[in-house]
């Protein structure tokens, strides 16, 4: 919940951890050869390059795969990772444990857009009763544009010098309709915006426990926001 805040993200989508073994450089050639070329005598060892070995999911998510079709026949007799539910395990249980030194943990974020933030730990300070931020820059990437493709497309969108109905579509979704959405949109410098006091002011416990408690009714106006904008730009088109 504060990294998602933290991120200016509405919390509309599921999130997870997971942490993989950092691959040398020569283990990433031999993975590059070995993805373009499979032979089926190639066997990668147990901490390969990206192989997910420790799972961290989101309590509210359904169990599923994230194994691809298209995996060639040695990635898919590889170990499942241990997996942990959110709710359950603490990324101080990550962080503090000597047996990971070696691993890198990245959180994702809303597995259709696919955004990914990999985490290292700088060190250790007193425990304070609110999450603080420290430092930041950039604003805020839009829920549901489309991943980083379409997060770029729409800060085009505010640098044309005449907009073409697309364009024209993307800000006003950006400023109206979308999840976090912002009315002040991106042009100018405004696409650089970044808030740390009321970043932190957002991060105090208290806040959170609201923020928790209005994300349900929050999706349901969101889902209503996104059917009012789609009737009003069918019916321009007809």
């Amino acid at each position: 919940m504060a990294l998602q805040v933290a991120f200016g993200l509405a919390t509309t989508h599921c999130f997870g951890f997971e942490a993989s073994h950092i691959p040398s450089p020569e283990e990433i050639a031999v993975f590059r050869e070995m993805w373009t070329n499979p032979r089926s005598e190639q066997q990668p060892g147990p901490s390969f390059p990206d192989q997910p070995l420790l799972r961290v999911v989101d309590p509210n998510m359904e169990d599923e795969s994230f194994e691809f079709d298209f995996q060639p026949s040695w990635a898919l007799q590889r170990p499942k990772p241990i997996e942990k539910k959110a709710s359950s395990f603490m990324l101080c249980n990550f962080f503090d444990d000597p047996k990971y030194a070696s691993y890198k943990m990245v959180y994702n974020y809303d597995f259709g857009d696919g955004w990914e933030h990999e985490m290292t730990l700088l060190g250790h300070d007193d425990a304070t009763h609110d999450f603080v931020c420290i430092d930041g820059a950039g604003h805020c990437a839009a829920e549901d544009v489309g991943g980083s493709t379409g997060w770029q497309d729409l800060k085009e969108a505010y640098l044309a010098a005449r907009l073409d109905g697309d364009q024209r579509y993307q800000r006003q979704w950006f400023e109206e309709v979308c999840s976090n959405a912002d009315p002040a949109g991106l042009a100018g410098d405004r696409v650089h915006a970044w808030d740390r006091l009321r970043i932190n002011e957002q991060l105090k416990t208290e806040r959170l426990f609201q923020h928790f408690s209005r994300m349900e009714w929050e999706k349901e106006a969101e889902m209503e926001r996104r059917n009012q904008l789609m009737q009003r730009r069918l019916v321009r088109k007809v």
